[in-house]
């Protein structure tokens, strides 16, 4: 079994695990957990770059991050894109 892309498999399982949300896998293979700061990010697991959302979700994960759309953008590691805040201009599809 060469687990699929969107997470990881841990040694002995039989089902992948899915990515968190704010992260992305879209390599086949993942195998590794570890610890990052005070949360749970896999190595195999990429951190959100700014500019996308990376959402997770079933049933694969995220395997690509999705680019913010004109008026809205994120930052490193983020699950979801913002509304551009009131005084400042978001005209770049990817901020």
């Amino acid at each position: 079994l060469v687990c699929p892309p969107g997470g990881y498999c841990l040694s002995g399982s039989r089902w992948p695990t899915n990515c968190t949300d704010g992260t992305y896998n879209n390599q086949t293979g993942a195998t590794m957990p570890g610890l990052r700061y005070n949360y749970t990010v896999w190595p195999s697991c990429t951190s959100c770059p700014v500019g996308y959302r990376c959402s997770g979700g079933a049933p694969n994960g995220t395997i690509n991050p999705t680019p913010c759309l004109k008026g809205t953008y994120s930052r490193f590691g983020d699950d979801h894109c913002h509304t551009c805040e009131r005084g400042y201009y978001c005209d770049e599809d990817i901020l």
